[in-house]
């Protein structure tokens, strides 16, 4: 586990590694686990940020996965806005 400074950087190995301003305010805790010898996994929460190399020092960050379009698969919505509704 590795506590986000107030500038969003982690110490690693003895080496300042910036991860992210974002995670600045709540001092977040990362936790970061070696994946190859001298390469390190950061991840916080349950979402992995990316990897810190062993030669950069720097984090390579991970593409977010797209959500899929959205579909409405309701019959009864025609896409005409609603001018009465009865009862209410």
């Amino acid at each position: 586990m590795r506590r986000v400074r107030s500038n969003g950087e982690i110490k690693e190995g003895g080496d300042l590694v910036f991860l992210s301003e974002s995670l600045i305010p709540a001092f977040a805790r990362t936790g970061i686990a070696e994946i190859e010898p001298g390469d390190w996994l950061v991840r916080f929460a349950d979402v992995e940020l990316g990897a810190i190399g062993r030669n950069t020092k720097r984090l390579r960050r991970f593409m977010a996965a797209l959500p899929a379009p959205y579909k409405i698969n309701n019959p009864e919505q025609t896409g005409e806005p609603v001018r009465h509704v009865s009862g209410l």
